[in-house]
């Protein structure tokens, strides 16, 4: 007829709230401390049906998000692995390794690829000048596109 201490010990939901309370008492400070307080914000979810509702779907869906990361990290390893065969030469910096290959990768997946794109183009800028510079003399090139200020010639 009244409820017991099993009772309510037998919901997890309860038992997390016991718990969040209990270990919000103790008087600790630090870090212990402000991990309690912000676990007593996630009381919340346990008032609220819909928010448990949510929270429990999210926890049954994680066997099959971990199926999608376990298939990105192939697909990253073997990308990595291309990229470090590829690149190591023209640009150690981001590709000297087979980790730092990876991290440059998923550099370029969140789109914090500037850097490397510039060292690439430098690299491309480069080797194209220096095929040019083979194939025209210097003097074949006018002072304009050359980078010299137009003006006197120095033999004048």
């Amino acid at each position: 007829m009244w409820p017991t201490l099993r009772d309510y010990f037998a919901d997890g939901w309860n038992l997390f709230d016991f718990t969040v309370i209990a270990v919000s008492l103790l008087p600790v400070t630090g870090g212990l401390a402000t991990l309690a307080r912000l676990f007593r914000v996630l009381r919340f979810v346990s008032a609220r049906l819909e928010l448990q509702l949510i929270l429990s779907t999210l926890t049954r869906s994680v066997p099959g998000m971990l199926d999608v990361i376990a298939l990105m990290a192939i697909v990253f390893c073997v990308y990595g692995v291309a990229g470090y065969h590829l690149f190591r030469e023209f640009d150690p910096t981001h590709w000297r390794t087979l980790g730092i290959s990876l991290l440059s990768l998923f550099r370029i997946a969140t789109l914090d690829w500037a850097e490397i794109m510039y060292a690439a183009l430098e690299h491309e800028m480069h080797r194209s000048s220096s095929r040019r510079a083979e194939r025209v003399a210097p003097e074949a090139i006018p002072r304009r596109a050359r980078g010299v200020a137009p003006g006197p010639s120095a033999s004048a």
